[in-house]
């Protein structure tokens, strides 16, 4: 992920996400095209958290969600994705992850 000008980042983090299995190409890509959108901004907010009482299904199986959110000043995006779930709002972009720990 590159960006062009220094942004100062805020960013929370729940530490007690363990490692967890994801479409790494994917989200790697959404990331840059999310970051592109907030290009102009001096400070960005980055939130990792477990999404509490949500889930998602992937292969009729329910997991957890992780939810990496973005928030600025930003652009449209336009995203989509057969991976995660995108949510885009006039000040922040959200990803939802499924937690998958144990692939099948």
């Amino acid at each position: 992920i590159y960006l062009n000008k220094e942004i100062q980042f805020i960013d929370i983090f729940d530490v007690d996400i363990p490692e967890f299995y994801t479409n790494k190409k994917e989200l790697i890509e959404i990331l840059n095209k999310i970051f592109e959108s907030f290009i102009n901004n001096k400070k960005l907010k980055i939130t990792i958290k477990f999404e509490i009482g949500e889930t998602l299904k992937v292969n009729n199986k329910k997991y957890g969600v992780i939810g990496i959110k973005i928030e600025g000043n930003k652009q449209k995006v336009g995203l989509d994705s057969k991976f995660f779930t995108i949510i885009e709002k006039d000040n922040f972009i959200e990803i939802l992850l499924p937690f998958i720990i144990q692939m099948e």
